[in-house]
């Protein structure tokens, strides 16, 4: 957010101020402005190596495939489960114990 031409005179007026009662402050002041310029605005950025960033990337890419190797599979199980065809059976021993209690819900 830029500051407007009055917001501006103000830090200026502090800024003279400053120099003209404190001038170790001033000093130190004009040091870091010296280090500011040579070093550019991100001086105080945290700096990540490009191997670092390969590393992160490769461990997301590599989770990702993984998880999504899990649900293709979780959703197979399931569609093949429920795909199935019924068998016919001729017992009424074998009926009753493939029928699926009454309230019981299958999990997929």
């Amino acid at each position: 957010m830029a500051l407007s031409h009055r917001e501006r005179q103000i830090l200026a007026e502090i800024e003279l101020d400053l120099i003209h009662q404190d001038r170790a402050f001033s000093r130190r002041f004009d040091a870091l402005e010296a280090a500011a310029s040579t070093t550019g605005p991100q001086r105080f950025a945290c700096r990540i190596s490009t191997r670092e960033l390969v590393y992160v990337l490769l461990a997301v890419t590599l989770l990702t495939a993984v998880w999504t190797f899990v649900l293709l599979g979780a959703g197979r199980s399931c569609t093949s489960a429920q795909s199935s065809p019924p068998t016919t059976s001729t017992t009424a021993q074998s009926q009753v114990s493939t029928a699926v209690p009454h309230g019981a819900h299958q999990r997929c």
